[in-house]
């Protein structure tokens, strides 16, 4: 059985913040944020509808935003917490750095005190939208 992959590549040079997903085709997207992997939809959903706010917002409401789009693609009855969680950041004036185990315990504390309840199951129109093609690529 054939595999198709994908590879998200990120960073942050003179021009800004970049974040690219590369097809098996050859076929790249810039993109200002994206979920792969299974179960991504959902995520794919909640980052379209909030990625306009993205530009402006502090380093911790990113996270937040990041976390709140994780929780939405897990299986009912998975909660993001330090064993199945981390957080990278990466930007003008900070290293790349990743929070893994109780290092990341900080954002998920964050995120749980911002959290709101997330829809069980995402409108048939947000995914067929989704399906045509996203807002969120430049």
């Amino acid at each position: 059985r054939d595999r198709v992959s994908t590879q998200s590549t990120w960073g942050y040079d003179a021009n800004g913040p970049a974040l690219f997903q590369t097809c098996p085709s050859g076929q790249f997207y810039n993109y200002k944020a994206v979920a792969i992997g299974a179960r991504s939809q959902s995520a794919k959903t909640y980052l379209e509808r909030h990625f306009e706010s993205f530009e402006n917002a502090s380093l911790e409401d990113l996270v937040v935003h990041s976390l709140k789009a994780l929780a939405s693609s897990c299986t009912e009855g998975v909660e993001l917490n330090q064993q199945n969680t981390t957080v990278a950041i990466v930007g003008a004036d900070r290293p790349f750095t990743m929070y893994n185990d109780s290092e990341v315990a900080s954002w998920i504390e964050l995120f749980k005190a911002n959290a709101e309840p997330l829809a069980s199951s995402e409108p048939a129109a947000a995914d067929a939208a989704a399906a045509e093609g996203t807002p969120m690529e430049e």
